[in-house]
Protein backbone atom coordinates (compact mmCIF):
# COMPACT_ATOMS: atom_id res chain seq x y z
CA UNK A 1 0.00 0.00 0.00
CA UNK A 2 0.80 3.59 -0.67
CA UNK A 3 0.90 6.57 1.74
CA UNK A 4 0.54 9.76 1.29
CA UNK A 5 -0.59 13.03 2.69
CA UNK A 6 -4.25 13.52 1.54
CA UNK A 7 -4.40 17.21 1.71
CA UNK A 8 -1.72 17.48 -0.76
CA UNK A 9 -4.19 15.17 -3.50
CA UNK A 10 -4.78 17.20 -6.07
CA UNK A 11 -8.20 15.62 -6.02
CA UNK A 12 -9.03 16.13 -2.45
CA UNK A 13 -10.19 19.76 -0.58
CA UNK A 14 -11.85 20.64 2.74
CA UNK A 15 -15.14 23.13 2.05
CA UNK A 16 -17.30 23.23 5.13
CA UNK A 17 -19.97 24.82 2.90
CA UNK A 18 -22.07 21.99 1.77
CA UNK A 19 -23.74 22.14 -1.92
CA UNK A 20 -26.54 24.38 -1.99
CA UNK A 21 -28.94 22.06 -3.96
CA UNK A 22 -29.43 19.42 -0.94
CA UNK A 23 -32.88 18.86 0.65
CA UNK A 24 -33.51 19.70 4.36
CA UNK A 25 -33.69 16.13 6.09
CA UNK A 26 -35.76 15.21 9.48
CA UNK A 27 -34.80 12.63 12.15
CA UNK A 28 -35.79 10.40 14.76
CA UNK A 29 -33.92 10.19 18.01
CA UNK A 30 -34.65 7.06 18.70
CA UNK A 31 -31.81 4.00 19.48
CA UNK A 32 -32.16 0.50 18.50
CA UNK A 33 -32.37 -2.24 20.74
CA UNK A 34 -29.33 -4.15 21.91
CA UNK A 35 -29.67 -7.41 19.76
CA UNK A 36 -29.47 -5.43 16.67
CA UNK A 37 -26.43 -3.46 16.91
CA UNK A 38 -23.19 -5.39 15.64
CA UNK A 39 -19.60 -3.85 16.44
CA UNK A 40 -20.86 -1.74 19.23
CA UNK A 41 -21.86 0.86 17.59
CA UNK A 42 -25.07 1.72 14.86
CA UNK A 43 -25.37 4.28 12.60
CA UNK A 44 -28.31 7.28 13.81
CA UNK A 45 -28.47 8.70 10.19
CA UNK A 46 -27.19 7.62 6.49
CA UNK A 47 -28.06 10.22 4.31
CA UNK A 48 -27.34 10.15 0.23
CA UNK A 49 -27.80 12.73 -1.69
CA UNK A 50 -27.23 12.48 -5.85
CA UNK A 51 -27.58 15.29 -7.70
CA UNK A 52 -27.08 13.77 -11.86
CA UNK A 53 -27.11 17.30 -13.45
CA UNK A 54 -24.00 18.68 -11.34
CA UNK A 55 -22.34 14.94 -11.02
CA UNK A 56 -22.24 15.16 -7.14
CA UNK A 57 -22.97 12.70 -4.76
CA UNK A 58 -23.23 13.61 -0.91
CA UNK A 59 -23.33 11.67 1.95
CA UNK A 60 -23.76 12.11 4.98
CA UNK A 61 -23.45 9.90 8.09
CA UNK A 62 -23.62 9.97 12.28
CA UNK A 63 -22.47 6.85 14.53
CA UNK A 64 -23.34 6.24 18.02
CA UNK A 65 -20.48 4.46 19.55
CA UNK A 66 -22.30 2.55 22.44
CA UNK A 67 -19.83 0.14 23.75
CA UNK A 68 -16.16 -0.13 24.19
CA UNK A 69 -16.03 -2.45 21.00
CA UNK A 70 -17.22 0.41 19.25
CA UNK A 71 -14.37 2.46 20.12
CA UNK A 72 -12.27 -0.30 18.34
CA UNK A 73 -14.67 -0.90 15.81
CA UNK A 74 -16.00 2.59 14.77
CA UNK A 75 -13.23 4.91 14.90
CA UNK A 76 -12.07 5.08 11.75
CA UNK A 77 -13.70 7.09 8.40
CA UNK A 78 -12.90 5.64 4.93
CA UNK A 79 -13.76 6.97 1.07
CA UNK A 80 -12.77 5.56 -1.90
CA UNK A 81 -13.11 7.01 -5.12
CA UNK A 82 -11.41 7.54 -8.43
CA UNK A 83 -9.23 10.36 -9.13
CA UNK A 84 -8.56 9.96 -12.80
CA UNK A 85 -12.06 11.65 -13.02
CA UNK A 86 -13.61 12.13 -9.45
CA UNK A 87 -12.84 14.57 -6.63
CA UNK A 88 -13.44 14.22 -2.88
CA UNK A 89 -14.48 17.35 -0.83
CA UNK A 90 -14.98 17.28 3.31
CA UNK A 91 -17.78 19.34 4.90
CA UNK A 92 -17.26 18.25 8.15
CA UNK A 93 -16.39 15.35 10.95
CA UNK A 94 -17.33 16.24 14.21
CA UNK A 95 -17.11 14.31 17.60
CA UNK A 96 -20.13 15.04 19.61
CA UNK A 97 -19.74 14.61 23.17
CA UNK A 98 -22.19 15.69 25.97
CA UNK A 99 -24.27 17.53 23.44
CA UNK A 100 -20.80 19.71 22.59
CA UNK A 101 -18.77 19.47 19.18
CA UNK A 102 -15.52 19.11 18.80
CA UNK A 103 -13.95 19.11 15.41
CA UNK A 104 -11.71 16.71 13.87
CA UNK A 105 -11.74 18.24 10.11
CA UNK A 106 -7.80 18.54 9.78
CA UNK A 107 -6.66 17.56 6.37
CA UNK A 108 -3.27 16.49 7.92
CA UNK A 109 -4.51 14.05 9.88
CA UNK A 110 -5.97 12.12 6.19
CA UNK A 111 -3.99 9.66 4.55
CA UNK A 112 -4.34 8.31 0.85
CA UNK A 113 -4.15 4.85 0.81
CA UNK A 114 -3.71 2.92 -3.04
CA UNK A 115 -6.89 1.05 -2.91
CA UNK A 116 -5.88 -2.09 -4.45
CA UNK A 117 -7.10 -4.62 -2.92
CA UNK A 118 -7.85 -6.82 -5.98
CA UNK A 119 -4.14 -7.10 -6.92
CA UNK A 120 -4.02 -10.46 -5.82
CA UNK A 121 -6.71 -11.04 -8.52
CA UNK A 122 -4.07 -9.53 -10.88
CA UNK A 123 -6.39 -6.24 -11.07
CA UNK A 124 -5.11 -2.65 -11.32
CA UNK A 125 -8.19 0.25 -10.92
CA UNK A 126 -6.61 2.69 -9.58
CA UNK A 127 -8.89 3.84 -6.90
CA UNK A 128 -7.74 5.28 -3.53
CA UNK A 129 -9.06 5.43 -0.03
CA UNK A 130 -8.89 8.59 1.90
CA UNK A 131 -8.35 7.27 5.44
CA UNK A 132 -8.63 8.69 9.01
CA UNK A 133 -7.94 7.31 11.94
CA UNK A 134 -9.79 9.11 14.90
CA UNK A 135 -8.42 9.97 18.15
CA UNK A 136 -9.73 10.59 21.60
CA UNK A 137 -13.23 8.26 20.76
CA UNK A 138 -15.16 7.21 24.13
CA UNK A 139 -18.17 5.02 24.40
CA UNK A 140 -21.17 7.74 24.23
CA UNK A 141 -19.91 9.41 21.24
CA UNK A 142 -21.47 10.56 18.35
CA UNK A 143 -19.19 10.66 15.26
CA UNK A 144 -20.53 13.25 12.51
CA UNK A 145 -19.27 13.20 8.93
CA UNK A 146 -20.34 14.42 5.17
CA UNK A 147 -18.19 14.62 2.08
CA UNK A 148 -19.03 14.92 -1.81
CA UNK A 149 -18.08 12.96 -4.76
CA UNK A 150 -18.22 15.01 -7.94
CA UNK A 151 -17.55 13.23 -10.74
CA UNK A 152 -19.40 10.08 -13.10
CA UNK A 153 -16.90 7.81 -15.61
CA UNK A 154 -17.17 8.72 -18.72
CA UNK A 155 -17.37 5.48 -20.01
CA UNK A 156 -21.25 5.92 -19.53
CA UNK A 157 -21.50 9.19 -21.53
CA UNK A 158 -23.97 11.18 -19.52
CA UNK A 159 -26.01 7.81 -18.49
CA UNK A 160 -26.98 7.43 -15.37
CA UNK A 161 -27.51 3.83 -13.12
CA UNK A 162 -27.27 3.24 -9.41
CA UNK A 163 -28.95 0.95 -6.71
CA UNK A 164 -29.37 2.48 -3.54
CA UNK A 165 -29.83 0.12 -0.47
CA UNK A 166 -32.05 0.73 2.96
CA UNK A 167 -30.86 -2.10 4.85
CA UNK A 168 -27.85 -3.54 6.58
CA UNK A 169 -26.60 -5.99 8.97
CA UNK A 170 -27.23 -3.80 11.54
CA UNK A 171 -30.44 -1.52 11.92
CA UNK A 172 -30.07 2.21 11.00
CA UNK A 173 -32.45 4.93 12.91
CA UNK A 174 -32.58 7.07 9.90
CA UNK A 175 -32.31 6.36 6.24
CA UNK A 176 -32.93 8.83 3.50
CA UNK A 177 -31.64 8.64 -0.09
CA UNK A 178 -32.59 11.35 -3.21
CA UNK A 179 -32.11 11.62 -7.14
CA UNK A 180 -32.54 14.96 -8.38
CA UNK A 181 -32.57 14.85 -12.21
CA UNK A 182 -33.84 16.93 -14.93
CA UNK A 183 -37.65 16.57 -15.41
CA UNK A 184 -37.37 15.03 -19.04
CA UNK A 185 -34.29 12.85 -18.11
CA UNK A 186 -36.56 9.30 -18.30
CA UNK A 187 -35.58 7.78 -14.94
CA UNK A 188 -36.65 4.17 -14.71
CA UNK A 189 -37.32 2.62 -11.29
CA UNK A 190 -37.58 -0.76 -9.78
CA UNK A 191 -38.08 -1.94 -6.10
CA UNK A 192 -36.39 -4.87 -4.78
CA UNK A 193 -38.28 -6.50 -1.42
CA UNK A 194 -39.73 -3.91 0.35
CA UNK A 195 -38.80 -0.46 -0.14
CA UNK A 196 -39.99 2.66 1.38
CA UNK A 197 -42.04 4.43 0.19
CA UNK A 198 -40.90 6.92 -2.90
CA UNK A 199 -42.23 10.66 -2.90
CA UNK A 200 -41.81 13.18 -5.81
CA UNK A 201 -41.72 16.73 -5.83
CA UNK A 202 -40.16 19.73 -8.55
CA UNK A 203 -39.20 22.89 -8.81
CA UNK A 204 -38.83 24.75 -12.12
CA UNK A 205 -36.61 22.07 -13.86
CA UNK A 206 -36.14 19.45 -11.56
CA UNK A 207 -37.36 16.20 -10.47
CA UNK A 208 -36.49 14.99 -6.79
CA UNK A 209 -37.18 11.20 -6.21
CA UNK A 210 -36.97 10.78 -2.02
CA UNK A 211 -37.04 7.29 -0.01
CA UNK A 212 -36.74 7.55 3.72
CA UNK A 213 -37.27 5.65 6.38
CA UNK A 214 -36.68 5.15 9.89
CA UNK A 215 -36.09 2.02 12.04
CA UNK A 216 -34.50 -0.19 9.18
CA UNK A 217 -34.66 -4.16 9.60
CA UNK A 218 -31.86 -6.14 10.67
CA UNK A 219 -30.77 -8.07 7.87
CA UNK A 220 -28.72 -11.46 9.29
CA UNK A 221 -27.21 -13.80 6.99
CA UNK A 222 -26.63 -17.27 6.76
CA UNK A 223 -23.78 -19.32 5.50
CA UNK A 224 -23.93 -20.81 2.62
CA UNK A 225 -26.63 -18.76 0.62
CA UNK A 226 -26.33 -18.61 -3.22
CA UNK A 227 -24.61 -15.77 -4.81
CA UNK A 228 -27.21 -14.55 -6.32
CA UNK A 229 -29.27 -13.87 -2.98
CA UNK A 230 -29.81 -10.41 -2.07
CA UNK A 231 -31.92 -10.06 0.77
CA UNK A 232 -31.64 -5.94 1.51
CA UNK A 233 -34.59 -3.48 0.69
CA UNK A 234 -33.06 -1.84 -2.67
CA UNK A 235 -34.32 0.50 -5.45
CA UNK A 236 -32.48 0.15 -8.69
CA UNK A 237 -32.47 3.30 -10.85
CA UNK A 238 -31.46 3.61 -14.54
CA UNK A 239 -31.96 5.39 -17.86
CA UNK A 240 -31.46 3.10 -20.19
CA UNK A 241 -34.46 2.25 -21.79
CA UNK A 242 -33.39 -1.59 -23.50
CA UNK A 243 -30.60 -3.79 -23.96
CA UNK A 244 -30.77 -2.89 -27.03
CA UNK A 245 -28.96 0.65 -25.55
CA UNK A 246 -26.36 -1.11 -23.50
CA UNK A 247 -25.41 -3.46 -26.78
CA UNK A 248 -24.97 -0.19 -28.82
CA UNK A 249 -23.58 1.66 -26.17
CA UNK A 250 -20.82 -1.53 -26.30
CA UNK A 251 -20.49 -1.83 -29.76
CA UNK A 252 -18.95 1.20 -30.11
CA UNK A 253 -16.44 0.77 -26.75
CA UNK A 254 -15.16 -2.63 -28.90
CA UNK A 255 -14.92 -0.93 -32.03
CA UNK A 256 -11.49 -0.32 -33.17
CA UNK A 257 -10.01 0.11 -36.73
CA UNK A 258 -6.99 -2.18 -36.95
CA UNK A 259 -7.54 -3.39 -40.39
CA UNK A 260 -3.85 -1.67 -40.99
CA UNK A 261 -2.49 -3.02 -37.66
CA UNK A 262 0.94 -4.44 -38.80
CA UNK A 263 1.32 -6.78 -35.51
CA UNK A 264 -2.34 -7.89 -35.82
CA UNK A 265 -2.13 -9.20 -39.01
CA UNK A 266 1.57 -10.68 -38.55
CA UNK A 267 -0.16 -12.47 -36.06
CA UNK A 268 -3.27 -12.89 -37.90
CA UNK A 269 -0.80 -14.44 -41.25
CA UNK A 270 1.20 -16.84 -38.39
CA UNK A 271 -1.79 -18.18 -37.35
CA UNK A 272 -2.84 -19.13 -40.76
CA UNK A 273 0.43 -20.24 -42.02
CA UNK A 274 0.30 -23.07 -38.85
CA UNK A 275 -3.26 -23.72 -39.47
CA UNK A 276 -1.98 -24.52 -43.11
CA UNK A 277 -5.50 -24.16 -44.69
CA UNK A 278 -7.49 -26.05 -42.08
CA UNK A 279 -10.24 -23.64 -40.15
CA UNK A 280 -10.54 -25.71 -37.05
CA UNK A 281 -6.85 -25.52 -36.57
CA UNK A 282 -6.95 -21.98 -37.24
CA UNK A 283 -9.79 -21.62 -34.89
CA UNK A 284 -7.85 -23.81 -32.13
CA UNK A 285 -4.58 -21.94 -32.36
CA UNK A 286 -6.19 -18.58 -32.00
CA UNK A 287 -8.25 -19.72 -28.79
CA UNK A 288 -5.34 -21.55 -26.74
CA UNK A 289 -2.65 -18.22 -27.75
CA UNK A 290 -5.36 -15.96 -26.49
CA UNK A 291 -5.78 -17.86 -23.47
CA UNK A 292 -2.29 -19.92 -22.80
CA UNK A 293 0.27 -16.85 -24.10
CA UNK A 294 -1.72 -13.15 -23.37
CA UNK A 295 -1.44 -13.24 -19.30
CA UNK A 296 -4.21 -12.01 -16.92
CA UNK A 297 -3.88 -8.66 -16.04
CA UNK A 298 -6.47 -5.48 -15.56
CA UNK A 299 -5.57 -2.38 -15.90
CA UNK A 300 -8.82 -0.92 -15.35
CA UNK A 301 -8.53 2.77 -14.40
CA UNK A 302 -10.85 5.26 -15.17
CA UNK A 303 -13.27 4.50 -18.42
CA UNK A 304 -11.27 1.06 -18.65
CA UNK A 305 -12.96 -0.27 -15.94
CA UNK A 306 -16.03 -1.29 -19.02
CA UNK A 307 -14.04 -0.09 -22.04
CA UNK A 308 -11.24 -2.68 -23.59
CA UNK A 309 -8.02 -1.97 -24.67
CA UNK A 310 -6.93 -2.00 -28.44
CA UNK A 311 -6.24 -5.51 -29.44
CA UNK A 312 -3.05 -4.21 -30.81
CA UNK A 313 -1.84 -3.13 -27.50
CA UNK A 314 -2.59 -6.09 -25.44
CA UNK A 315 -0.80 -8.05 -28.20
CA UNK A 316 1.79 -5.95 -27.56
CA UNK A 317 2.01 -5.96 -24.23
CA UNK A 318 0.78 -9.47 -24.14
CA UNK A 319 -1.50 -9.14 -20.95
CA UNK A 320 -5.27 -8.34 -20.44
CA UNK A 321 -8.55 -8.76 -18.20
CA UNK A 322 -11.75 -10.37 -19.44
CA UNK A 323 -12.52 -8.15 -22.06
CA UNK A 324 -9.51 -7.51 -23.36
CA UNK A 325 -8.50 -11.13 -23.84
CA UNK A 326 -12.16 -11.58 -25.28
CA UNK A 327 -11.71 -8.80 -27.85
CA UNK A 328 -8.30 -10.01 -28.97
CA UNK A 329 -9.95 -13.18 -29.74
CA UNK A 330 -12.69 -11.68 -31.43
CA UNK A 331 -10.03 -9.61 -33.73
CA UNK A 332 -7.57 -12.84 -34.55
CA UNK A 333 -11.08 -14.57 -35.28
CA UNK A 334 -12.40 -12.29 -37.48
CA UNK A 335 -9.21 -11.85 -39.32
CA UNK A 336 -9.71 -15.20 -40.84
CA UNK A 337 -13.65 -15.63 -41.76
CA UNK A 338 -14.93 -16.81 -38.56
CA UNK A 339 -17.70 -14.80 -36.63
CA UNK A 340 -17.10 -13.78 -33.02
CA UNK A 341 -18.93 -11.41 -30.26
CA UNK A 342 -18.27 -9.78 -27.17
CA UNK A 343 -20.74 -11.41 -24.46
CA UNK A 344 -21.27 -9.85 -21.28
CA UNK A 345 -21.98 -12.29 -18.20
CA UNK A 346 -22.91 -12.06 -14.29
CA UNK A 347 -21.15 -14.98 -12.87
CA UNK A 348 -22.88 -14.46 -9.41
CA UNK A 349 -26.32 -13.57 -10.04
CA UNK A 350 -27.04 -16.60 -12.93
CA UNK A 351 -30.32 -16.81 -14.21
CA UNK A 352 -31.27 -13.33 -11.82
CA UNK A 353 -30.15 -10.98 -14.27
CA UNK A 354 -33.32 -10.70 -16.45
CA UNK A 355 -34.89 -9.44 -13.15
CA UNK A 356 -32.79 -6.40 -13.55
CA UNK A 357 -33.36 -2.76 -15.16
CA UNK A 358 -30.87 -3.00 -18.27
CA UNK A 359 -27.91 -1.45 -16.19
CA UNK A 360 -24.07 -1.27 -17.52
CA UNK A 361 -23.15 -2.94 -13.83
CA UNK A 362 -25.52 -6.14 -14.83
CA UNK A 363 -22.16 -7.70 -15.41
CA UNK A 364 -18.41 -9.00 -14.10
CA UNK A 365 -17.26 -10.70 -16.48
CA UNK A 366 -16.81 -10.94 -20.21
CA UNK A 367 -16.62 -13.69 -22.95
CA UNK A 368 -16.86 -14.51 -26.70
CA UNK A 369 -19.51 -16.14 -28.36
CA UNK A 370 -18.38 -18.01 -31.33
CA UNK A 371 -20.82 -18.62 -34.43
CA UNK A 372 -19.03 -21.87 -35.79
CA UNK A 373 -20.34 -24.24 -38.64
CA UNK A 374 -24.06 -23.69 -37.57
CA UNK A 375 -23.34 -24.10 -33.83
CA UNK A 376 -22.44 -21.26 -31.10
CA UNK A 377 -19.79 -21.83 -28.97
CA UNK A 378 -19.02 -20.05 -26.00
CA UNK A 379 -15.44 -19.67 -25.13
CA UNK A 380 -14.06 -17.87 -21.80
CA UNK A 381 -10.15 -16.42 -23.01
CA UNK A 382 -9.28 -16.06 -19.38
CA UNK A 383 -9.00 -20.38 -18.70
CA UNK A 384 -5.91 -21.48 -19.63
CA UNK A 385 -4.42 -25.21 -20.58
CA UNK A 386 -7.92 -25.90 -22.68
CA UNK A 387 -7.23 -28.94 -24.85
CA UNK A 388 -9.49 -31.26 -27.19
CA UNK A 389 -11.53 -29.93 -29.71
CA UNK A 390 -12.77 -26.60 -29.67
CA UNK A 391 -16.60 -27.68 -30.09
CA UNK A 392 -16.25 -29.94 -26.80
CA UNK A 393 -14.37 -26.54 -25.58
CA UNK A 394 -15.67 -26.72 -21.26
CA UNK A 395 -17.93 -23.62 -20.58
CA UNK A 396 -18.74 -22.87 -16.70
CA UNK A 397 -21.32 -20.75 -16.94
CA UNK A 398 -25.12 -21.22 -16.82
CA UNK A 399 -26.50 -17.73 -16.99
CA UNK A 400 -28.57 -15.24 -19.14
CA UNK A 401 -26.02 -13.88 -20.92
CA UNK A 402 -26.10 -10.13 -23.02
CA UNK A 403 -24.51 -10.85 -26.15
CA UNK A 404 -22.87 -7.48 -28.39
CA UNK A 405 -24.28 -8.09 -31.90
CA UNK A 406 -26.07 -5.60 -34.00
CA UNK A 407 -29.71 -5.43 -33.26
CA UNK A 408 -29.94 -7.91 -30.06
CA UNK A 409 -32.34 -6.54 -28.07
CA UNK A 410 -32.33 -9.20 -25.08
CA UNK A 411 -30.78 -11.28 -22.55
CA UNK A 412 -30.21 -14.78 -23.24
CA UNK A 413 -29.91 -18.40 -21.32
CA UNK A 414 -26.63 -20.19 -22.06
CA UNK A 415 -26.41 -23.31 -19.84
CA UNK A 416 -22.81 -24.71 -19.23
CA UNK A 417 -20.99 -26.91 -21.36
CA UNK A 418 -19.43 -29.34 -18.90
CA UNK A 419 -18.86 -32.12 -21.81
CA UNK A 420 -15.86 -33.40 -22.54
CA UNK A 421 -14.04 -35.77 -24.56
CA UNK A 422 -11.67 -38.61 -23.27
CA UNK A 423 -9.83 -40.69 -26.38
CA UNK A 424 -7.54 -43.29 -25.70
CA UNK A 425 -5.48 -44.92 -28.07
CA UNK A 426 -3.75 -48.35 -27.36
CA UNK A 427 -0.62 -49.62 -28.95
CA UNK A 428 -0.43 -53.51 -29.19
CA UNK A 429 3.29 -55.26 -30.03
CA UNK A 430 2.75 -58.43 -30.99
Amino acid sequence: MLFASFAQHKNFSILKAEPSWLQKVSTVDKRPANRDIQDGYYLFLYEQQNNIETKEHYLHAIREIVSDNGVQNGSEISVTYDPTYQKLTFHKITIWRNNQPINKLIASNFKVIQNEKELSKFIYSGTYSAYLILDDVRKGDRIEYAYTIKGENPVFYNKYSNTFYFEGGSQISNVYVNLIAKKDRAIQIKNFNTVPSLKTKETADLKIYEWQEKQTKTIKSDDFEPSWYDPYSRVQVSEFKSWREIVDWSINLNNYDLKNSTILNNKIKELKEKAKGNLDKYFELATRFVQDEVRYMGIEMGEYSHRPNSPEKVLKQRYGDCKDKSLLLIYLLKGNGINAYPVYINTYLKDKSNELLPTTGAFNHAVVLVEYNGNKIYIDPTISDQRGPIKNIYFPYSANVLVVKPGNDRLEWVKANPKGKLSTTSLLKL
